[in-house]
């Protein structure tokens, strides 16, 4: 039976390696930035201000459900035309 001394596992050198590690959320802006408008949704991404400020320490399942909205928020913002007579 072989054994192995504690300095011979203490010894083992792992590497880093960053492709094992998570990836970083990209973030839905696209440097439009401009909250107007009575639901205070940014024109560029459809987030509140809030949300942006928030967005690199959200919880997954919170940036999430929040990505989920902002296309149907976008589409909100979409101005309608008036009716014709």
């Amino acid at each position: 039976m072989e054994t192995t001394s504690l300095t011979a596992i203490i010894d083992l050198h792992i590497p880093y390696d960053k492709s094992t590690t998570m990836k970083k959320r990209k973030s839905p802006c696209i440097d439009v930035c401009e909250f107007t408008g009575p639901s205070g949704w940014c024109l560029g991404c459809g987030r509140t201000r809030e949300e942006c400020v928030r967005w690199k320490k959200m919880k997954p399942y919170e940036a999430k459900i929040i990505e989920k909205d902002l296309s149907r928020r976008m589409v909100k913002m979409i101005p309608t035309p008036p009716k014709p007579e």
